[in-house]
This record gives C-alpha cells, structure tokens and sequence, in this order.
C-alpha cells in the first residue's frame, strides 16, 4: 500500500530540561503552520500484520522519517473493505526529525517557527503508539478518527531574537496524547492503487 499524507503537526517550544535556560520566557506557540507532505508504504508480513515507512517534509525544511508496525485488528483496510464497513488498527512506530531551522536572514517573530526565538537546530527522536477507528462511506472513500500517545527527546539550538543573538543549547523530553481525525480516498483501478491521506 502507497499512502500520500498531508496535513499539520505541532511543534514543541525550547523550554530546557539541560542545558544553558533562556534569558526570557519562551512562547511555545507556533509563529507559523507547521505543513507536513510525504508518504507512507505499507508492506504485508503477514496476515493483518504490515510494516509501514514514512518519509514526510515540513514547511520549515525538516525531515520526518519513521518505521513501524500496523496490525489491523477489525475490519479490513481501504483497499479491501466496502462501504458501510467498520474497521481499527493500532500502529506502533519510531519517529526520527532533524533539519527543523529558521531562514538567517529572518527575525525571530518573523517567518520563523517560534515567536520570539531563532532556531538554529531542532532534532527530536521516540516514539509513538496509536489506535484509529474508520467508516468506509463508500468503496473509495473513508473518514476516521483516533488517539495518539507519543515520547521524544527533542535537543535544541536556538538563539534569542536573529541569527546573531545569544546562542542556548539543551534537550527535552516530551511525553502526551492527543486525538486525530483525517480522511482518506482510494483509487479503484484494478492494477496499481494509493491511498491518499489528510490528518
């Protein structure tokens, strides 16, 4: 299976847990929206058991990468279900993200990431574990909605206000769960199909 994904995804402010702590409050809130586009290709190992990869680009020119597992524990998947039918599988992944960095020629609370920082390099590893319900309205076409439990260790680069301001260094771990909703369209060719994906 070929997943195209778009969508949005948080990002967590530099609030340090080591390292050098900022001079002012940092706000955690996003200056800009965080779009993700990428891909995901789902392998079958065995029955209701797929591997799955993901590669994804954000807007702010990181990288996420992931590998895991999907087993499909009712139901069946977009590609072999038919409308009016139900179905649930539960994912587990390791998620890796680097490259996350603002323009140096921008100012902090400019088109940069956070508000009133420059970040220099965000690089955040985990993992995360989530379970998706799903209704087929019809053969091609399915709406879902799910939770999502995930732990990363975030290590930051940033400086206070451009490019040139004080330079703060730490790491972070994060811990939360949260829900998702998305949609998703498959094609209905006999031969090669996808499935495109907005969460």
């Amino acid at each position: 299976e070929l997943s195209i994904l778009s969508g949005t995804a948080p990002a967590v402010g530099p609030k340090f847990e080591t390292g050098t702590p900022p001079s002012q409050n940092v706000s955690e809130s996003l200056n800009e929206m965080n779009i993700i586009q990428g891909a995901r290709l789902g392998i079958g190992i065995a029955e209701r058991l797929d591997l799955e990869l993901e590669a994804l680009l954000s807007f702010f020119g990181g990288t996420v990468a992931s590998g895991g597992l999907k087993f499909q524990w009712l139901g069946q998947s977009l590609f072999a279900g038919k409308a009016g039918s139900w179905n649930s599988a539960l994912r587990a992944k390791y998620i890796s993200a680097s490259g996350f960095k603002d323009d140096p020629n921008e100012q902090a609370g400019g088109d940069t990431i956070f508000d009133n920082v420059f970040v220099e390099k965000m690089d955040a590893g985990g993992f995360s574990v989530g379970n998706a319900f799903g209704y087929q309205v019809t053969d091609w076409f399915q709406v879902y909605l799910g939770g999502q439990y995930i732990n990363m260790t975030l290590d930051y680069r940033y400086r206070e206000d451009n490019s040139m301001g004080t330079l703060y260094q730490g790491k972070r771990s994060i811990e939360g769960y949260g829900p998702f909703a998305g949609l998703q369209l498959n094609t209905t060719g006999s031969g090669f199909r996808f499935v495109y994906t907005i969460k």
